[in-house]
């Protein structure tokens, strides 16, 4: 995948508020570095408060990942097949995830892939 092709850009930041506020100045580079792209930001449901005073987020996918958590295992899985045929149907260009040392970005990156 060419860089510079990428228009429908995906930014996953699934932690909290302050971790996706964290995150904007790379997101705002991101954005001015591709004039005309579409940037969704995957984020939990406390992240997502923060979206709308984001000018460079055009859409906010919620999505509470089940491995942030520290709870029991999910006994069902039709959660994350829907945020995998949605990422299909979405139909994204580039995909940057966005974590910190004490999480695995492996789980994200092979939903991406």
């Amino acid at each position: 995948m060419d860089w510079s092709t990428a228009q429908r850009i995906l930014c996953v930041r699934l932690d909290s508020l302050g971790d996706v506020l964290m995150t904007t100045p790379a997101m705002a580079a991101i954005k001015a570095s591709r004039p005309g792209c579409h940037l969704t930001l995957m984020t939990s449901a406390a992240g997502a408060a923060i979206a709308p005073q984001l000018p460079m987020v055009d859409d906010t996918w919620i999505y509470d990942a089940p491995w942030l958590k520290a709870t029991a295992p999910r006994q069902n899985s039709q959660p994350e097949f829907r945020v995998l045929e949605e990422l299909r149907q979405r139909r994204f260009d580039a995909a940057i995830i966005f974590t910190v040392y004490s999480q695995n970005p492996l789980p994200t990156a092979l939903m991406a892939y």
